[in-house]
């Protein structure tokens, strides 16, 4: 059974993904910060499906060392990682002179380092294996400015050429690194109302 992890999985987009890899009979390991969240989250899709085909897994992606945990976890329950969705996100509003220098920070940790380190540390796995696909969730925002959203149009522009550059590093060891760019969407992370 093949295995897909996906970050920002417990609600919206990563939510939508987890049900559709678990609909085809994919063993699903959810990340997230959301303790309780996650754990509500696991219980249903477990219900759902199976119980042995899903698990969540609590952990701030823009920190390696909880990364790195997460990625043992995951090898220890699942064996392998075929699949990433690197779908974790979070946006700031604001034009360059009111964005903090925390806010800028904070979107660049979760967006862009966050899409780095997952892929850093299952990508030597999926060497290993030769093969193995990685999609990273970037925006509409990424290829055009918005009003008063110029950290996120930034982060979510640097993960479209961190794609590039990894389809271009990997496709040598079969792995395939697509990015998926979404207009806007109504979840948790873009009501409609606002929009």
């Amino acid at each position: 059974m093949q295995t897909v992890v996906i970050t920002g999985g417990t609600s919206g987009i990563g939510l939508a993904t987890a049900d559709v890899f678990l609909k085809n009979g994919w063993n699903t390991m959810l990340i997230g910060r959301d303790a309780e969240k996650g754990m509500q989250v696991e219980r249903h899709l477990g219900e759902t499906y199976s119980p042995a085909q899903v698990a969540f897994i609590q952990a701030d992606i823009s920190k390696s060392s909880e990364v790195e945990h997460a990625k043992q976890i995951t090898l220890n329950k699942f064996k392998t990682v075929d699949a990433i969705v690197n779908n974790a996100g979070i946006v700031i509003h604001g034009e360059v002179h009111e964005t903090s220098e925390e806010d800028w920070d904070k979107i660049f940790d979760v967006d862009v380092k966050g899409t780095f380190l997952i892929s850093k540390a299952f990508l030597p796995t999926m060497i290993e294996q030769d093969h193995g696909s990685i999609v990273n969730i970037s925006s509409v925002s990424g290829m055009a400015g918005d009003r008063a959203m110029v950290a996120y149009n930034a982060a979510k522009g640097a993960i479209i050429n961190m794609t590039r550059a990894m389809a271009i590093d990997y496709g040598k060891n079969n792995i395939r690194v697509n990015v998926v760019a979404p207009g806007p969407t109504n979840t948790p992370l873009f009501h409609q109302g606002r929009l």
